[in-house]
């Protein structure tokens, strides 16, 4: 028998959204292989302008173009998933202040990333 996918629930904040898939394992809530990317609903985006030096740029470009995708696509992933790597970080702190049995093996882990 075949599990069935789970449905994404509705989020009424990024915030929340943020928190449901650090405890969520996406392969739950697709059919077929773990790989495939979940699609979901489109926020607006705005436009920003951003400098950065050409090595930077070249290698940005050079990378999207490996893996076949737009540049500014893969610099906003990029983007998310250090913010999200970074509050993961910072909420394993804030335990490790509010918890101190468990203090030291935080710092290790944040001093590795």
């Amino acid at each position: 028998m075949t599990k069935q996918p789970r449905t994404i629930p509705n989020f009424r904040s990024e915030e929340e959204e943020l928190r449901f898939w650090d405890e969520h394992d996406p392969s739950d809530f697709v059919e077929g292989p773990a790989d495939i990317i979940v699609r979901l609903k489109r926020r607006p985006k705005r436009a920003v302008t951003l400098r950065m030096d050409q090595g930077l740029y070249d290698r940005l470009r050079a990378t999207a173009e490996k893996h076949g995708v737009p540049y500014q696509r893969l610099m906003r992933e990029l983007l998310r998933q250090s913010l999200n790597t970074l509050a993961a970080q910072e909420r394993r702190a804030s335990l490790a202040r509010r918890h101190p049995k468990t203090r030291e093996k935080v710092s290790d882990t944040i001093s590795d990333a």
